[in-house]
């Protein structure tokens, strides 16, 4: 069973991922088989920590809710990891029909 994003939550996690170099989009990836778009921030994994605990400080129901999806890193080949909730969906947000794959 997954969680929908509400745009709410989505403001808090992009106020965060904004006072770093991290980016929030929606992703419809690797795995994903066509579901809907899920949340995704784009961080190098070493920092998944610090997100976590920014995010507990902030919200801790709302960090709480993510703790509890299991969330995936890939790296793309890119300069940066992707760390993205296959089960935190975007739908309703300002994410929702964002994907990956505007490059």
């Amino acid at each position: 069973m997954g969680h929908i994003l509400t745009q709410s939550q989505l403001d808090t996690i992009e106020e965060i991922a904004g006072q770093h170099d991290w980016q929030v989009r929606g992703y419809n990836g690797r795995g994903m088989m066509g579901s809907a778009s899920c949340l995704a921030v784009y961080i190098d994994a070493g920092e998944l920590f610090a997100f976590g605990m920014e995010l507990a400080a902030a919200d801790s129901e709302l960090a709480s809710t993510l703790a509890g999806f299991r969330c995936r890193l890939d790296s793309m080949g890119r300069d940066s990891d992707v760390a993205y909730w296959p089960s935190i969906t975007v739908t309703g947000t300002s994410l929702d029909n964002d994907d990956e794959d505007e490059d």
